[in-house]
């Protein structure tokens, strides 16, 4: 046989072996690798044929038994498992959220991790949400660790890292500025190059920031550029802290710096590079820090909520919440509301000062005073109604109007069928989520409902008054069925509209004659118009 054919066999025989193994059960397989091993020389190695099919044997000691793992047919490979620190501090609402957003990313990916929650005596009650997050998910997945008081975020990572089983660590904040979505690229980026650490930055390709100001972004923006042209760290964002670290790594970098807070993180970045770790990097976008939560606490927040709280048209059929009532207060209300006083009158300040000076009393804030007082003065006030109406024969009025909030509002006003005159009742009022015949008959059967609980009396409503827009007369209609002797009236400036609609449209000139003596005395001086 020549030479070069020789050479050609001796080069071709690993992978024709590696493909002969393959057709092996992973039992003879793995019998014939260990003898291999076993008379092979130890400085000899194979390493895979680039066409070789993508499946591998692992081996863990002598004699056991071969077994498919799809990473290259002599790697050994490591199981490895990712421990995610989640240090908490008044992250109730967040907390659920995030925590349901890592599982679903990784449980997708198939990797083996762990969430460690690290909470510092939150008194919103975070840790109570996290055990119940752990008896969804079961203590495997979610692992608590939490600590008695607020003792920074350093001591936090140092804290889970202690109880992390995983050989990386991934850190984080739970405040949902950093998305789980970025996770597994953070693990593909890692095991591309096999990097010491990866860390999250806002300033290369598809990264950026949303929700922040410019003074946030130029606070950023120049800390990165300060750090960048005096220490040369060798990673584009150093202010971020989302970031995937070998675990043994991570602890000798924790024990090197000496920075507090969220300084330390850019410590982390420069001491990597002073220990010649090598750092991979992956564009992420972040948020600001749950953009909600952040803004209900501003006083711009704060002050559109007190305004917005005087234009609300609040209604007294909200259930009372305390038993502890005081006979000034219930008259102070039933005062305010017979004078048709709005209720939030009370936060002026002048007005306050006055009532307190010459009752001598403390004046109740309008919360107390609608959720304790003003429930009882409303069934008492429909109590009042029930008793004047009785069986008599009424009136019903209904007409919709929109409130500051720009909410349909619709008000039911009835009154007795008698030979003596009878003032106008104002009975129910509610929010219309639309303005069409069926909202305006269910509001019209709720009031009934309210004068007549013990049941309806469908004989003794005989008028319906309403405007003469299309869905008041379905209404209408649809109510006769319902109520044998109802009639519907309209109104009358209504039918005189729809008079001079067929006018303007059946007589052109006469509409245009209409139009052009309102033009001419539109430009008149006040004097002469009034």
């Amino acid at each position: 046989m020549p030479a070069q054919e020789i050479a050609l066999f001796l080069l071709c025989l690993p992978t024709l072996a590696y493909q002969y193994l393959l057709l092996l059960s992973p039992p003879q397989a793995g019998r014939i690798l260990i003898q291999l091993a076993d008379y092979a020389p130890t400085h000899f190695s194979l390493s895979q044929p680039p066409h070789v099919v993508d499946y591998s044997c692992r081996l863990s000691s002598r004699g056991n038994m071969a077994e498919l793992t799809g990473r290259g047919a002599m790697e050994e490979v490591q199981n490895d498992k990712y421990s995610i620190l989640l240090p908490t501090y008044n992250e109730r609402d967040n907390l659920p959220i995030i925590v349901w957003l890592i599982i679903n990313y990784m449980d997708k990916s198939d990797y083996d991790y762990e969430i460690i929650v690290i909470d510092d005596g939150s008194p919103d009650g975070t840790l109570e949400i996290a055990k119940q997050l752990q008896k969804i998910y079961g203590s495997e997945k979610i692992v608590l660790r939490p600590r008695e008081k607020k003792l920074g975020l350093g001591t936090a990572y140092i804290h889970g890292i202690e109880h992390a089983t995983g050989n990386f660590v991934i850190l984080m904040d739970a405040d949902l500025s950093h998305h789980p979505k970025f996770i597994p690229q953070f693990i593909k980026k890692q095991k591309s190059e096999n990097y010491d650490l990866v860390s999250g930055t806002r300033y290369i390709d598809s990264g950026g920031v949303y929700g922040w100001d410019f003074k946030r972004k130029l606070v950023s923006r120049g800390a990165n550029f300060l750090t960048q042209l005096l220490l040369r760290p060798g990673a584009s964002d150093l202010t971020g802290s989302f970031r995937l670290y070998k675990k043994d790594v991570l602890k000798k970098l924790i024990e090197s710096c000496i920075s507090k807070g969220y300084v330390f993180q850019m410590e982390m970045i420069i001491r990597a590079r002073e220990h010649g770790y090598s750092i991979g990097e992956c564009a992420v976008s972040s948020t600001q820090k749950f953009l909600v939560q952040q803004h209900i606490t501003t006083s711009k927040h704060q002050a559109n909520k007190q305004l917005n709280s005087k234009q609300r048209q609040l209604f007294l059929t909200q259930p009372t919440t305390s038993n502890v009532r005081s006979e000034f207060n219930i008259d102070l209300c039933r005062s305010l509301i017979s004078a048709d006083i709005p209720l939030y009158k009370l936060k002026n300040k002048v007005f306050r000062e006055f009532l307190e000076k010459y009752t001598q009393h403390t004046i109740p804030d309008e919360s107390t005073l609608r959720k304790t007082y003003a429930p009882s003065i409303y069934d008492e006030t429909i109590q009042k109604i029930r008793d004047e109406i009785k069986d008599s024969s009424i009136w019903v009025s209904i007409d919709e109007t929109p409130d500051k909030e720009g909410r349909l509002v619709g008000n039911v006003v009835i009154g007795l069928l008698s030979e003596q005159y009878s003032e106008r009742i104002l009975l129910h009022c509610d929010v219309l989520e639309k303005c069409n015949n069926k909202t305006i008959v269910k509001l019209f059967n709720e009031a009934m409902g309210i004068l007549w609980p013990k049941g309806i009396m469908y004989d003794n409503v005989l008028f319906f008054i309403s405007d003469a827009a299309p869905y008041m007369v379905k209404a209408g209609q649809a109510l006769s069925v319902v109520y044998p002797k109802l009639t519907h009236f309209t109104c009358v400036a209504h039918a005189f509209h729809r008079v001079a609609e067929v006018v303007r449209d059946n007589f052109p000139k006469v509409d245009l004659l209409i139009s052009s003596v309102k033009k001419y005395f539109s430009k008149l001086p006040v004097e002469l118009t009034c």
